[in-house]
């Protein structure tokens, strides 16, 4: 867990859900996953000394649905940029 000098795991929980209240994803209507809230961190790379890069994966609710995906984000101490985002929000068909 190297990326923690940098930024802490509440600072990148509440990152991934405001990031993902405002972000469009590609819609997918379907019965979402069963899967609960998760945030992980799956890739982290070192830059320098002041700043690195991690891959986080998540699962977090939107809209009375769920929203599946990856963030790759730069970090620095206490901040957190977004570089580039995939995902799908699940859509409960009617």
């Amino acid at each position: 867990m190297q990326w923690i000098k940098y930024i802490s795991p509440s600072q990148i929980f509440q990152f991934v859900l405001k990031t993902t209240n405002v972000l469009d994803f590609k819609q997918i209507v379907e019965t979402p996953p069963v899967v609960k809230s998760k945030v992980i961190i799956t890739h982290f790379e070192e830059q320098g000394n002041n700043n690195a890069t991690i891959w986080i994966e998540f699962s977090i609710p939107k809209d009375n649905n769920m929203v599946i995906g990856t963030y790759i984000a730069s970090i620095k101490k206490d901040d957190i940029q977004l570089i580039e985002y995939y995902g799908l929000h699940y859509i409960q068909p009617s």
